[in-house]
């Protein structure tokens, strides 16, 4: 198993997130004597995706970035939940929530 996932990142087969320093951690057991399975294999995915926060903090400061310039506005503006004068104060509610 160790060497299918090394040979899949060799010959970059799959695109790993960069942001992930350990991409896939594998550990192998034996198949329990007391749960019989019509499955000659079967897994159990255990996550962690904390570190997915980063990448939202950085889409927030380009949405602020991109805000503070108005860049893009003028296409929600078209827009008739966009086009009162509250409109684009939504837009500032939407941030703070």
């Amino acid at each position: 198993v160790h060497k299918s996932l090394q040979r899949i990142k060799d010959r970059r087969l799959v695109n790993f997130i960069r942001w992930n320093p350990a991409s896939i951690q594998v550990a192998l057991s034996k198949q329990s004597p007391f749960i019989s399975s019509p499955h000659k294999v079967s897994a159990l995915m255990m996550a962690n995706h904390t570190s997915i926060a980063s990448l939202f903090e950085r889409c927030i400061v380009q949405y602020d970035r991109l805000f503070k310039r108005k860049a893009f506005l003028d296409n929600y503006k078209k827009e008739p939940m966009f086009s009162s004068a509250d409109g684009v104060g939504n837009f500032d509610e939407m941030e703070c929530s």
